[in-house]
């Protein structure tokens, strides 16, 4: 334990029963049952000033650092992921990008960066293949090989077959894939998305080659991701209905350039 940061904790037993803070210590009800806790530590002047504290300031800003890149990307993804993502989505993001910036062999601490990371081939090969959603993974529902044209964006998944190719949940009558492409700085500033139109096949669909091209980007600069998403519908009477419950649908980076 840090001799800067002192927490001690205990379960309390008899009737104390409340929430709240006396003489320094705290009470509140957990999952364990009702705890006592007592913190001590440096004060927020402290933190920002002293030298003992260098790199927790430097570890906290690299940290924000990647949260703000992770947000960015939730952020220009959102129309897709609302039925692509699990919960842990931007926290998973975010220690993923994390390991990237430990990669940055150039710059000084607190000051190592994602894009830099991403120069060093293990830095992609820690991005590419991350799941938005970990309870439908593309890598478990798909399972036909496809190709990534990093040009264009487009995906091509030939001699394709539904029933084959695809693990579909209980009532999917039909599988839709796309292909996204986004463009971003990393840094809050600018972001760009293109969505291929969507191809949408029964699941008795015979065999076929589905290509996939969304519009060109406008912005020239930044790191460049390429996802492929799929997702299920089921045909009631004439129409088509998204299945969208978070554990059906999955997104995946499949490619990436660093720029």
């Amino acid at each position: 334990m840090s001799q800067h940061l002192q927490c001690i904790m205990a379960k309390t037993r008899g009737l104390i029963q409340f929430t709240g803070t006396l003489d320094g210590i705290s009470f509140y009800k957990s999952k364990y049952g009702w705890i006592a806790r007592k913190k001590g530590g440096p004060d927020p002047k402290q933190m920002k000033t002293d030298k003992k504290f260098a790199r927790v300031r430097e570890n906290g800003k690299e940290f924000g650092v990647c949260g703000k890149a992770a947000g960015q990307v939730r952020r220009a993804l959102v129309p897709l992921l609302k039925q692509s993502e699990d919960k842990e989505m931007t926290a998973r993001l975010t220690k993923v990008f994390m390991a990237v910036k430990n990669l940055d062999m150039s710059s000084a601490r607190g000051h190592r960066n994602i894009i830099t990371g991403l120069q060093n081939a293990d830095g992609k090969a820690l991005l590419k293949g991350f799941e938005f959603n970990s309870k439908a993974s593309v890598e478990s529902l798909l399972k036909a090989s496809y190709s990534v044209n990093v040009g264009n964006g487009t995906i091509t998944v030939k001699h394709f077959v539904p029933k084959k190719h695809i693990k579909a949940p209980k009532g999917a009558t039909h599988v839709a894939l796309k292909s996204i492409v986004l463009r971003t700085d990393l840094l809050g500033k600018v972001a760009e998305v293109q969505v291929s139109v969507e191809k949408r096949l029964a699941m008795s669909s015979g065999e076929r080659d589905v290509v996939l091209k969304p519009d060109v980007l406008s912005l020239t600069e930044g790191i460049t991701f390429y996802l492929l998403q799929v997702c299920f519908y089921q045909e009631l009477n004439g129409s088509d209905y998204h299945l969208k419950a978070a554990e059906l649908n999955g997104m995946r980076l499949v490619e990436l350039s660093p720029g």
